[in-house]
């Protein structure tokens, strides 16, 4: 599976909210992490304390928190993909399998516009 291009555009299909790829990441965990958990995204040159439970490992990001969306608990190694809402500037992160397995389409063009959610 092919991860997402950075700063490309995705629109979360059931929703129709426009989503921009901030990063690809793999969870550096000492527990396992589940939906809703709160994540901190550091740059790979900073010091990871070893008591942080979940941090992630990214390139070229400064660090954010982002909410944790995900079906099932994640252990550590899992890769991810760090998506922000341009409107409203929330970080989120999710599994790659599942950014990758429909729910999401690519969108074209600089600017995209939401598209209104279905029925």
């Amino acid at each position: 599976m092919q991860p997402p291009d950075i700063g490309s555009s995705w629109r979360h299909k059931k929703r129709g909210s426009v989503y921009r790829v901030v990063a690809n990441v793999r969870l550096r965990a000492l527990a396992p992490v589940m939906e809703g958990d709160r994540v901190v995204v550091l740059p790979p040159d900073l010091a990871i304390p070893q008591r942080e439970a979940t941090l992630l490992e990214v390139h070229a990001v400064t660090k954010v928190t982002a909410k944790l969306q995900a079906a099932a608990k994640l252990e550590n190694g899992t890769d991810l993909v760090l998506y922000v809402h341009p409107e409203d500037g929330q970080f989120w992160v999710r599994p790659a399998s599942e950014f990758m397995d429909g729910r999401f389409e690519r969108i074209e063009g600089p600017d995209p516009s939401p598209a209104p959610a279905g029925p």
